[in-house]
């Protein structure tokens, strides 16, 4: 009998994570959230940076929860609605609370 030898590929997401984190920081609330993101809409902005980036919905939520990331349920839905919550960085010189 034939033994297949499957290699699994484990694919650092750590360098996504990090460009998200230029633009976003981890939110702690709701109230403070300005973006809420699926998981799946997560890995469809690393695949616009790498359309052959193959990594798993495990793999990506694992490495939000190292950064710092988030889940809830978004306020407002109207059944179970998982979503990271990111608050979005102001620019650079700008206080944020002048908003």
């Amino acid at each position: 009998m034939k033994q297949e030898n499957k290699e699994t590929t484990v694919v650092d997401v750590q360098p996504y994570i990090d460009a998200l984190m230029h633009t976003f920081s981890p939110a702690a609330t709701p109230e403070e959230t300005t973006h809420f993101f699926t998981t799946a809409e997560v890995m469809a902005g690393m695949q616009q940076i790498n359309p052959s980036l193959a990594v798993s919905a495990e793999q990506v939520a694992h490495a939000l929860v190292r950064a710092g990331f988030r889940l809830c349920n978004r306020p407002g839905s109207q059944g179970i609605s998982f979503r990271w919550m990111f608050r979005e960085k102001a620019p650079r010189g700008q206080d944020v609370r002048t908003k």
